[in-house]
Parts: structure tokens; C-alpha cells; sequence
């Protein structure tokens, strides 16, 4: 992963952190090998269904970006413009690793699973509701005028 200017999240750095947790790095610790080739042809429709997930939770859907528009990402260096990179590089990683190891080590895949939950509930807990006044569509029963008590 490196640092850009005005960073935003690609599918690499998901997936680049994803290996880590998954301990798929090599010998020299990079995360893109031979090895992971599988893997890295899987993880960009998985990133997206996460995106979609993820979306009503994130910093950009706060700021009054709306998703009715929002393009999935299509090749390895897009960037996830839709989630903020707490989300991006806090939650994302283990979603993909879950959805990477289901079938080749379900115990791994649920962990993985479960931290990623935990992190999702923590982002809905935090996440803004937006208040409103409420139309009153009954009328005449304010303040109990036509109560028979």
C-alpha cells in the first residue's frame, strides 16, 4: 500500500491488507503473488456487494453523497470512492477475507466474519438519523378533545 495525495481506498489496499490478516504474504511480505492470484480475480465483485453494504454507514453518505449513482468498481487500482477509508481499510479487509476462505478454511472465514460484523455494528451505532416533524394525518384529536375519558 502507499500513501497518496488526498488518499482514498482502492481495491488494492483492500486487498493488499486482507492477505495480511489471512497470512498469505510471501517470504518478502508482499501480498500480490502467484499465490494469491485466485484470490485477487474474486476480490473485486466482492468488494463491491461490501460496498453496497457498507454504503448507509459511511463518512461520504454522511456528507450528502448519494449512492442511487455509485459505479462498482471494475479493475484492481479503482478507487472505493463510495465508503470512507475507516470502513475501506478497517472493514473491508476482513469481509474479503471471509468471503475468500469460506470454502478453503470455513473456522478462518468465520473469525474473520465475526470481526468484521463487530466493526459494522460499531459504524451503526455511530451512524446519523435525520429528524423530521411528523404530519399529523388523523386531525380533531389534539389534545385529547374527543377523548371519552
Amino acid at each position: 500500500m502507499c500513501i497518496r495525495d488526498s488518499f482514498m481506498a482502492e481495491v488494492s489496499d483492500v486487498f493488499d491488507a486482507a492477505m495480511s490478516i489471512m497470512d498469505e504474504l510471501s517470504d518478502s511480505g508482499k501480498p500480490q503473488t502467484t499465490d494469491t492470484d485466485e484470490y485477487k480475480y474474486r476480490a473485486v465483485s466482492i468488494i463491491n456487494t461490501m460496498i453496497a453494504e457498507l454504503y448507509p454507514f459511511s463518512e461520504t453518505k454522511k456528507a450528502g453523497k448519494t449512492a442511487s449513482g455509485w459505479r462498482p468498481v471494475e479493475e484492481f487500482d479503482d478507487t472505493i470512492s463510495e465508503i470512507d477509508n475507516t470502513l475501506a481499510l478497517g472493514a473491508m479487509p476482513y469481509g474479503l477475507a471471509s468471503a475468500l476462505l469460506t470454502d478453503e478454511n470455513p473456522e478462518a472465514s468465520d473469525r474473520f466474519k465475526r470481526r468484521y460484523n463487530e466493526i459494522v455494528t460499531m459504524h451503526k451505532a455511530n451512524a446519523q438519523c435525520s429528524m423530521g416533524t411528523v404530519e399529523d394525518v388523523y386531525g380533531g384529536i389534539e389534545y385529547s378533545e374527543f377523548g371519552s375519558w
